[in-house]
């Protein structure tokens, strides 16, 4: 997974996303110009992030879903709630 670098130090973020999904979408624009760095699993195209994918969301298929490299998951956050998340320190 690549690292998070700039104003939020150095962690990994992997978001689970499908297409056409417009909230997806909005995260990566965030993310884009945050300049931060993500691996994108698209939960369409690999079969094994549906199960990973239900196993974090409690058995939804609910996209976007962030995970941070301390194992803290967000589910369709807010722009807000993503930024407080990557601005904590890792546990």
């Amino acid at each position: 997974m690549p690292e998070l670098a700039g104003p939020f130090g150095h962690m990994m973020l992997t978001v689970f996303t499908r297409p056409l999904c417009a909230m997806c979408a909005v995260m990566a624009k965030w993310l884009r110009d945050l300049k931060i760095s993500y691996r994108e699993v698209d939960v369409t195209a690999v079969p094994e992030a549906r199960r990973i994918l239900r196993a974090l969301t409690r058995g939804e298929l609910s996209v976007p879903t962030a995970v941070l490299q301390d194992g803290r998951v967000l589910v369709e956050p807010s722009r807000k709630a993503l930024l407080e998340a990557l601005r904590q320190r890792p546990r």
